[in-house]
């Protein structure tokens, strides 16, 4: 009887028997691969002779992304009688004007931790610390916008007259980098009153870290417990499993104005009060789109056609109404570097009709995902939401 021919593995074999991971270190050599510990059954992983690395595309974010707009869609459709029962889920309501933002709250006698600020600092962290809901920093380059969010950790993890008890913070960004250097400022703060160090964890890859000592013993996911005073992440992996049912007093999102709106609701839910700080002057976050090449080519035709004819003169577009009077000043576009110019001004947020006593605005969807939230709330609010960093150190 003739030997059975051995079964070739099936593609459904072979795919899962691949292992996934991070690359850690490349060298003209050798590439060190961190193996997700989901794919490793024992310490050693048992691999051929030769091996074939392939770049995979990971859509762990987009899930996130999608699960959390799936929640911001519950929240909003609650009852009225629900609406404001949690802070929480106020804060949610706040972001998308459903009702206004409360009073500001005077502190009194605010001390400083750090003398060398300046007052544009100064302000923007009374600022954030009288605002119950939402506060955005403005920090053009050079301005020391981190070095302010510095500050306002120390403030709001100390106890003082405005802090009857230490806050529990959850410090995002919209990159490993922006965390990271959040991070390696605050390890090296001094010891407070008491002797004690600010408690401290990063949520994240050791492979995404910056190989820094202090960065690196700082970044174990299992010391992300109810007793740390700040937690590190980006925006997505804020949403991992090492966050779950973790609440937070305050979320402060730095680089806000490079990450996707979508990406800033994951964290946002776990916390009552939001503090955004960016520079909407400059990039807005990366967006790779198919329809808008298309638009750019068909934009370049477009030109190219109307500069070989005879240029015909235009009706002068209508200038927008000045809404100062109907609402605390909404920003001007005037800036042709301005993105919120880039992205259309009509998403702006019209002013509700004037018989209503109420200073709640009608929400219209963004024509790009190019609109941050850090864009939308100024949009939105007008000036009154931020506070700018006005003097450059470099």
């Amino acid at each position: 009887m003739p030997a059975k021919k051995s079964k070739r593995p099936s593609a459904e074999d072979v795919k899962g028997a691949q292992p996934e991971g991070v690359v850690y270190k490349v060298s003209e050599t050798r590439i060190v691969i961190a193996v997700d510990s989901s794919d490793a059954s024992s310490e050693d992983l048992d691999l051929p002779e030769r091996c074939r690395v392939m770049k995979l595309a990971n859509s762990v974010t987009y899930d996130r992304m999608e699960k959390a707009l799936d929640q911001l869609e519950k929240r909003l459709t609650l009852p009225k009688d629900e609406k404001a029962s949690i802070e929480s889920i106020r804060l949610s309501h706040v972001l998308m004007g459903m009702i206004p933002r409360s009073k500001n709250q005077r502190v009194k006698d605010l001390v400083f931790f750090d003398e060398s600020l300046n007052d544009s600092q100064k302000e923007a962290i009374r600022f954030c610390i009288e605002s119950p809901e939402v506060a955005c920093i403005h920090g053009p380059p050079g301005t020391g916008k981190t070095h302010t969010l510095i500050e306002l950790v120390r403030q709001l993890t100390s106890v003082s007259s405005h802090n009857p008890k230490p806050l529990k913070l959850l410090v995002c960004g919209a990159s490993n980098l922006s965390v990271d250097n959040v991070l390696e400022r605050l390890l090296a703060l001094p010891p407070g009153e008491k002797g004690q160090k600010l408690k401290v964890t990063r949520i994240g890859h050791p492979a995404r870290v910056i190989a820094n000592e202090g960065i690196l013993d700082s970044t174990l996911e299992v010391k992300a417990t109810r007793t740390d005073q700040v937690v590190l992440a980006t925006c997505h992996s804020a949403g991992g499993r090492q966050l779950w049912n973790h609440d937070f007093d305050v979320l402060i999102i730095d680089e806000a104005t490079q990450a996707l709106e979508a990406v800033c609701w994951i964290p946002i839910f776990k916390a009552k009060k939001l503090i955004l700080a960016g520079d909407p002057m400059q990039l807005p976050p990366t967006i790779l789109s198919l329809n808008e090449e298309r638009k750019r080519k068909g934009k370049a035709g477009q030109k190219a056609v109307e500069s070989s004819t005879t240029p015909t003169k235009l009706g002068a577009p209508q200038p927008l109404e000045n809404s100062e009077s109907e609402s605390e000043g909404l920003p001007t576009t005037g800036d042709a570097d301005s993105p919120l110019e880039e992205m259309e001004v009509n998403l702006a947020l019209k002013p509700a009709p004037a018989q209503k006593t109420s200073r709640h605005v009608v929400l219209e969807s963004p024509h790009t995902l190019e609109t941050t939230l850090f864009d939308r709330l100024e949009a939105m609010f007008g000036s009154s939401i931020k506070r700018m960093l006005t003097i450059q150190y470099r």
